[in-house]
């Protein structure tokens, strides 16, 4: 989306496949990757690295989008302390 890389999810469902949703959320403006999906029930969790932080885009952060509701709304966290360079 806009240039960028987006860490994306959709919903199987019996009716078929939701719209894909990016879970980074509208505020992030950076390239988004390798992402991890987590799902138990309701509960998913996406664990994803970041550069929203970085407007050189050289560093990354480790973001964690949560949804309790199967996917329909989304909360963000940042659960790394530092950003770092993937590259090294």
């Amino acid at each position: 989306m806009n240039g960028q890389a987006d860490v994306l999810v959709a919903r199987s469902t019996a009716a078929g496949w939701s719209a894909p949703v990016d879970v980074g959320g509208d505020l992030s403006r950076a390239d988004q990757f390798q992402p991890s999906l987590a799902v138990a029930r309701d509960e998913v969790h996406v664990l994803f690295l970041d550069r929203r932080l970085d407007p050189s885009g050289t560093f990354a952060d480790e973001w964690l989008a949560s949804s309790s509701d199967g996917g329909t709304t989304w909360t963000r966290r940042r659960p790394s302390h530092d950003s770092w360079d993937p590259a090294i």
